[in-house]
């Protein structure tokens, strides 16, 4: 019996397999690509890149502006300067040092770094606690409840490395069932609007082009790749620092710890290692149920469908953009709980929902938060995510009643899990409208550049 699959994956199944192989360009092609000049030329082709395409498609920071600045700070001047006052000499240590570094960042370091700040009394929840779920699947959670009121917003700075150099972005687009045209094309109104676009930026400054159509009035927006592993480590950071978690997927199991290489025994330092004899392999690790996972066996993913704002590292996206490495503010707000979800293969990398977190404001007027203002946003993205969830896998929790009993998990049939999902994605779209009750989320957040994301993660 063949695997299951989901509907969305790659059109060519031969790009499932190497689904997660993180591209890597030459050395020496992203030393000039990363150097001012090579910023220089690279900024000039991607803005007549634009020009050419700005009345077919929004720009790669998904918006209309035609002009696409480089990222060039003071050092990086200072820098140019010292290699040009040296004759070029300065550089000539460099690409001993980069393999250096390379290993070194292998042998111990992670593809992102992160530091925190929060604005207001923001509190982090233990994660896998599924207590409103299980009220709400037991029709015992109570209208307008305090725990979906925001009160804080946390920003995440988060540095995404990568060894790439710009390649377009594989997108994919889906459209609902549930209005009344699910004509994919747009008419003249949504021809001009640029919602759909607005979590591109993230594509964008890990040199991963998105082009997005005008024509196209997209429900969710789904990239397959290139990928990075920066993007599991960015969805497990933004997991770990969610206020709240309805948690319906298994737990991972344990990851591998590969042993560290001590610096000296880096490639090229002290006496030759040929004659040492080679490490002892590494037995395969075990899956949850006790059976063995092959090197390239890909183990099963989650999926984690959040609330997040994206802000650039200062005030202009093009300095989010450096070489080798994209930086972003990252804003997760306290009263809008985050879901994780068992994945089937083939599942998008990245996906993002086209109504932003203004959009959704529109919907509440007067800031009068009733359920019947987010059940359309709740059924198009049930109506998605049912293609990405792996059902033989969901967690179903279990209402407040039957857990004091000391019962764990229901055996539920497929009704029951469609429910529980249906019911996770109501609590977080609530979540989100209620925010607008907060103040201070339009002063700390860009409601234009806010919405639901969704991270495949192992």
């Amino acid at each position: 019996m063949a695997p299951k699959v989901s509907a969305l994956s790659p059109v060519d199944p031969s790009t499932i397999e190497n689904g997660e192989k993180q591209p890597e360009a030459p050395w020496i092609l992203r030393k000039i690509v990363g150097t001012v000049s090579g910023r220089l030329v690279l900024s000039t082709f991607e803005s007549m890149r634009a020009t050419g395409n700005s009345l077919a498609c929004l720009s790669p920071w998904g918006d209309s502006s035609i002009m696409i600045l480089p990222c060039i700070r003071v050092r990086d001047v200072v820098l140019h300067a010292v290699v040009a006052a040296t004759g070029g000499t300065a550089a000539v240590a460099t690409p001993l040092l980069h393999v250096v570094g390379d290993t070194i960042v292998q042998a111990g370091l992670d593809t992102i770094t992160v530091e925190v700040a929060t604005m207001g009394a923001y509190h982090v929840a233990a994660h896998g606690v599924n207590e409103m779920l299980a009220e709400k699947i037991g029709n015992r959670f109570p209208k307008h409840s305090r725990k979906l009121e925001t009160t804080a917003v946390m920003s995440l700075l988060i540095t995404l490395k990568h060894k790439h150099t710009m390649d377009d972005a594989a997108l994919g687009f889906f459209r609902s069932s549930t209005h009344a045209d699910t004509n994919l094309f747009s008419n003249v109104a949504d021809y001009l609007s640029i919602q759909k676009g607005w979590f591109s930026p993230y594509l964008f400054a890990s040199n991963r082009r998105p082009i997005i159509p005008r024509a196209m009035r997209p429900d969710v927006v789904f990239c397959h790749g290139p990928f990075l592993q920066g993007d599991y480590r960015v969805a497990e950071t933004l997991l770990s620092n969610s206020a709240s978690v309805l948690d319906l997927a298994p737990s991972p199991p344990a990851p591998v710890v590969q042993p560290s290489k001590p610096f000296l025994d880096l490639p090229g330092f002290g006496k030759s290692s040929s004659n040492r004899s080679p490490p002892p392999s590494r037995s395969p690790s075990p899956k949850p149920d006790g059976t063995l996972v092959t090197a390239g066996e890909i183990p099963p993913r989650r999926l984690l469908v959040c609330l997040t704002g994206i802000k650039p590292h200062r005030a202009l996206w093009a300095t989010s953009a450096r070489p080798g490495e994209s930086i972003f503010h990252y804003l997760l707000l306290d009263g809008v709980p985050a879901i994780v979800l068992p994945a089937l293969p083939g599942c998008p990398l990245v996906a993002w929902d086209t109504l932003t977190l203004a959009d959704m404001y529109k919907k509440v007027p007067d800031d009068n938060v009733e359920p019947e203002n987010w059940q359309g946003v709740v059924k198009i993205l049930f109506e998605y995510l049912s293609m990405c969830v792996d059902w033989d896998r969901l967690i179903v929790p279990v209402p407040t009643g039957e857990a004091e009993n000391g019962e764990k998990t229901l055996e539920p049939d497929m009704e029951v899990k469609q429910k529980a999902l249906q019911d996770a994605i109501d609590l977080l779209v609530e979540g989100a409208m209620r925010s607008v009750e907060y103040k201070e989320v339009k002063k700390n957040v860009d409601i234009d550049r806010a919405g639901i994301v969704m991270f495949r993660m192992p």
